[in-house]
Protein backbone atom coordinates (compact mmCIF):
# COMPACT_ATOMS: atom_id res chain seq x y z
CA UNK A 1 0.00 0.00 0.00
CA UNK A 2 0.78 3.62 -0.39
CA UNK A 3 0.13 7.02 1.60
CA UNK A 4 -1.75 9.13 -0.52
CA UNK A 5 -2.73 12.75 1.17
CA UNK A 6 -6.66 13.69 0.77
CA UNK A 7 -8.12 17.25 1.43
CA UNK A 8 -9.37 16.02 5.51
CA UNK A 9 -7.22 13.10 6.12
CA UNK A 10 -4.31 10.81 5.73
CA UNK A 11 -5.86 7.52 3.55
CA UNK A 12 -3.62 4.62 3.52
CA UNK A 13 -4.06 3.10 -0.39
CA UNK A 14 -3.79 -0.05 -1.83
CA UNK A 15 -2.45 0.30 -5.72
CA UNK A 16 -3.22 -1.88 -8.54
CA UNK A 17 -2.96 -1.46 -12.48
CA UNK A 18 -3.46 -3.95 -15.60
CA UNK A 19 -3.57 -3.33 -19.31
CA UNK A 20 -7.33 -3.81 -20.44
CA UNK A 21 -8.91 -3.79 -24.24
CA UNK A 22 -12.32 -1.94 -24.35
CA UNK A 23 -14.95 -3.73 -27.02
CA UNK A 24 -16.05 -1.43 -29.87
CA UNK A 25 -19.95 -0.60 -29.35
CA UNK A 26 -21.60 -2.75 -31.74
CA UNK A 27 -23.54 0.10 -32.88
CA UNK A 28 -20.70 2.23 -33.90
CA UNK A 29 -19.39 1.49 -37.64
CA UNK A 30 -16.54 2.86 -39.82
CA UNK A 31 -13.96 1.54 -41.73
CA UNK A 32 -10.83 2.89 -39.93
CA UNK A 33 -12.09 1.98 -36.32
CA UNK A 34 -10.50 -1.33 -34.35
CA UNK A 35 -12.66 -3.53 -33.00
CA UNK A 36 -10.94 -2.85 -29.69
CA UNK A 37 -9.16 -0.27 -27.89
CA UNK A 38 -5.91 -0.77 -25.42
CA UNK A 39 -6.11 0.97 -22.23
CA UNK A 40 -4.59 1.18 -19.05
CA UNK A 41 -6.57 0.64 -15.88
CA UNK A 42 -5.41 2.21 -12.23
CA UNK A 43 -7.51 1.04 -9.29
CA UNK A 44 -6.41 3.18 -5.91
CA UNK A 45 -8.70 1.72 -3.08
CA UNK A 46 -8.42 2.83 1.04
CA UNK A 47 -7.71 0.22 3.29
CA UNK A 48 -9.93 -0.35 5.74
CA UNK A 49 -7.75 1.02 8.76
CA UNK A 50 -7.88 4.73 7.78
CA UNK A 51 -11.67 4.56 6.90
CA UNK A 52 -13.54 6.98 9.18
CA UNK A 53 -16.46 5.61 11.02
CA UNK A 54 -19.81 6.11 8.85
CA UNK A 55 -17.42 6.88 5.52
CA UNK A 56 -17.14 5.22 2.57
CA UNK A 57 -13.56 4.69 1.49
CA UNK A 58 -11.44 6.31 -1.40
CA UNK A 59 -11.94 3.91 -4.75
CA UNK A 60 -10.33 5.70 -7.63
CA UNK A 61 -10.85 3.97 -10.91
CA UNK A 62 -9.05 5.63 -13.60
CA UNK A 63 -8.60 4.53 -17.65
CA UNK A 64 -5.34 5.66 -19.27
CA UNK A 65 -3.77 6.00 -22.63
CA UNK A 66 -0.11 6.47 -20.94
CA UNK A 67 1.31 3.22 -20.46
CA UNK A 68 2.22 1.73 -17.34
CA UNK A 69 4.56 -0.85 -16.81
CA UNK A 70 5.55 0.43 -12.90
CA UNK A 71 4.36 1.81 -9.74
CA UNK A 72 6.22 5.42 -10.53
CA UNK A 73 3.67 5.62 -13.11
CA UNK A 74 0.62 4.54 -11.64
CA UNK A 75 1.54 7.26 -9.05
CA UNK A 76 2.23 9.75 -11.62
CA UNK A 77 -1.73 9.44 -13.00
CA UNK A 78 -3.00 9.74 -9.85
CA UNK A 79 -1.39 13.02 -8.91
CA UNK A 80 -2.73 13.96 -12.00
CA UNK A 81 -6.12 13.28 -11.35
CA UNK A 82 -5.93 14.59 -7.51
CA UNK A 83 -5.70 17.83 -9.27
CA UNK A 84 -9.52 17.12 -10.83
CA UNK A 85 -10.82 19.44 -8.06
CA UNK A 86 -8.59 22.49 -8.78
CA UNK A 87 -9.99 22.45 -11.51
CA UNK A 88 -13.10 22.27 -11.12
CA UNK A 89 -12.82 24.98 -8.60
CA UNK A 90 -11.10 26.78 -11.21
CA UNK A 91 -14.23 26.93 -13.46
CA UNK A 92 -16.63 27.18 -10.75
CA UNK A 93 -15.01 31.04 -9.80
CA UNK A 94 -15.03 31.72 -13.52
CA UNK A 95 -18.81 30.37 -14.07
CA UNK A 96 -22.14 30.69 -12.34
CA UNK A 97 -20.35 30.94 -8.89
CA UNK A 98 -17.98 33.67 -9.71
CA UNK A 99 -17.59 35.59 -13.02
CA UNK A 100 -20.35 34.11 -14.87
CA UNK A 101 -18.71 33.95 -17.93
CA UNK A 102 -21.66 31.85 -19.32
CA UNK A 103 -23.97 35.19 -19.02
CA UNK A 104 -21.42 37.18 -21.30
CA UNK A 105 -23.38 39.35 -24.06
CA UNK A 106 -20.03 39.64 -25.79
CA UNK A 107 -20.90 39.45 -29.66
CA UNK A 108 -17.46 38.74 -30.91
CA UNK A 109 -15.09 35.52 -30.38
CA UNK A 110 -12.25 38.11 -29.94
CA UNK A 111 -13.83 40.00 -27.29
CA UNK A 112 -15.18 36.93 -25.32
CA UNK A 113 -11.24 35.52 -25.56
CA UNK A 114 -10.17 38.79 -23.95
CA UNK A 115 -13.06 38.83 -21.21
CA UNK A 116 -12.08 34.87 -20.50
CA UNK A 117 -8.00 35.59 -19.61
CA UNK A 118 -8.75 38.32 -17.37
CA UNK A 119 -11.32 36.49 -15.63
CA UNK A 120 -8.95 33.45 -15.90
CA UNK A 121 -6.00 35.78 -14.41
CA UNK A 122 -7.95 36.94 -11.32
CA UNK A 123 -9.35 33.30 -10.87
CA UNK A 124 -5.70 32.60 -10.28
CA UNK A 125 -5.26 34.53 -8.25
CA UNK A 126 -8.37 33.52 -6.04
CA UNK A 127 -6.87 30.21 -6.23
CA UNK A 128 -3.63 30.89 -5.05
CA UNK A 129 -5.15 33.20 -2.20
CA UNK A 130 -7.28 30.35 -0.94
CA UNK A 131 -4.41 27.92 -0.84
CA UNK A 132 -1.82 29.85 0.64
CA UNK A 133 -3.94 29.29 3.77
CA UNK A 134 -3.14 25.25 3.48
CA UNK A 135 0.56 26.06 3.29
CA UNK A 136 3.14 25.17 5.78
CA UNK A 137 5.79 26.78 3.93
CA UNK A 138 5.79 31.20 4.03
CA UNK A 139 4.86 32.16 0.40
CA UNK A 140 5.49 36.12 0.13
CA UNK A 141 2.76 38.74 -0.66
CA UNK A 142 4.63 40.33 -3.39
CA UNK A 143 4.21 37.39 -5.35
CA UNK A 144 0.98 38.64 -5.58
CA UNK A 145 0.06 42.49 -4.79
CA UNK A 146 2.29 45.51 -4.94
CA UNK A 147 3.94 46.85 -1.89
CA UNK A 148 1.54 49.61 -1.95
CA UNK A 149 -1.45 46.94 -1.94
CA UNK A 150 -0.04 45.41 1.31
CA UNK A 151 0.42 48.44 2.84
CA UNK A 152 -3.67 49.00 2.75
CA UNK A 153 -4.07 45.23 3.52
CA UNK A 154 -2.12 46.25 6.73
CA UNK A 155 -4.72 49.38 7.44
CA UNK A 156 -7.73 47.68 6.58
CA UNK A 157 -6.23 45.32 9.27
CA UNK A 158 -5.91 47.59 11.50
CA UNK A 159 -9.04 49.94 10.70
CA UNK A 160 -12.04 47.67 9.53
CA UNK A 161 -11.08 43.62 10.05
CA UNK A 162 -9.37 42.50 13.01
CA UNK A 163 -10.93 42.31 16.51
CA UNK A 164 -9.74 42.79 19.63
CA UNK A 165 -9.44 39.55 20.83
CA UNK A 166 -6.77 37.09 19.79
CA UNK A 167 -9.13 34.94 17.94
CA UNK A 168 -9.92 37.87 15.79
CA UNK A 169 -6.12 38.73 14.92
CA UNK A 170 -4.54 37.42 11.91
CA UNK A 171 -2.75 34.33 12.95
CA UNK A 172 -0.24 34.17 9.39
CA UNK A 173 3.41 35.82 9.76
CA UNK A 174 3.28 39.25 8.51
CA UNK A 175 3.01 40.45 5.06
CA UNK A 176 3.12 36.83 4.00
CA UNK A 177 0.38 35.36 0.71
CA UNK A 178 -1.83 33.91 3.62
CA UNK A 179 -1.78 37.06 5.98
CA UNK A 180 -3.63 38.80 2.63
CA UNK A 181 -6.01 35.75 2.20
CA UNK A 182 -6.98 36.22 5.77
CA UNK A 183 -8.12 39.61 5.78
CA UNK A 184 -9.26 39.65 2.07
CA UNK A 185 -11.81 37.01 3.34
CA UNK A 186 -12.77 38.55 6.28
CA UNK A 187 -14.31 41.57 3.95
CA UNK A 188 -16.55 39.12 2.69
CA UNK A 189 -18.22 38.34 5.74
CA UNK A 190 -16.10 35.03 6.80
CA UNK A 191 -16.01 35.41 10.19
CA UNK A 192 -12.00 34.32 10.68
CA UNK A 193 -12.75 31.86 13.75
CA UNK A 194 -10.74 28.35 12.90
CA UNK A 195 -13.85 26.80 14.31
CA UNK A 196 -16.09 27.97 11.68
CA UNK A 197 -13.47 26.38 9.25
CA UNK A 198 -11.37 28.08 6.23
CA UNK A 199 -12.94 30.59 3.83
CA UNK A 200 -14.04 28.98 0.68
CA UNK A 201 -13.59 30.20 -2.85
CA UNK A 202 -16.38 32.26 -3.35
CA UNK A 203 -15.51 34.18 -0.03
CA UNK A 204 -11.89 35.19 -1.13
CA UNK A 205 -13.56 36.11 -4.61
CA UNK A 206 -16.28 37.88 -2.81
CA UNK A 207 -13.11 40.19 -0.42
CA UNK A 208 -11.07 40.86 -3.48
CA UNK A 209 -13.86 42.60 -5.21
CA UNK A 210 -14.41 44.54 -2.17
CA UNK A 211 -10.75 45.41 -1.82
CA UNK A 212 -10.12 46.33 -5.30
CA UNK A 213 -13.18 48.35 -4.68
CA UNK A 214 -11.58 49.94 -1.71
CA UNK A 215 -8.51 49.95 -2.96
CA UNK A 216 -9.15 51.75 -5.84
CA UNK A 217 -10.95 54.64 -3.66
CA UNK A 218 -7.72 54.64 -1.16
CA UNK A 219 -5.30 55.66 -4.61
CA UNK A 220 -8.35 58.53 -5.66
CA UNK A 221 -8.02 59.94 -1.77
CA UNK A 222 -4.29 60.02 -2.05
CA UNK A 223 -4.37 61.41 -5.14
CA UNK A 224 -6.78 63.88 -3.52
CA UNK A 225 -4.75 64.89 -1.26
CA UNK A 226 -1.47 64.96 -3.16
CA UNK A 227 -3.13 67.79 -5.39
CA UNK A 228 -4.30 69.88 -2.30
CA UNK A 229 -1.12 69.81 -0.39
CA UNK A 230 0.64 70.88 -4.02
CA UNK A 231 -1.96 74.03 -4.43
Amino acid sequence: GSACAGLSRIAKMSLKYVKVKIKRPDKLYGKNLPEYVELWAVEAREQPETVPAGESPIIWRLLTTHTITEVGQAMKCLEWYSNRWFIEELFRIMKSKGFELEASQLETGAALKKQVVMALQVALTIMLLKLSLNREEIIEAKLVFNQQQIAFIDLLLKTEVEGNTIKQQNPYPYQSLAWCAWAIARLSGWSGYKSHGPPGFISIKNGLDIFNNKYQGYLVAIKFLKDVYKG
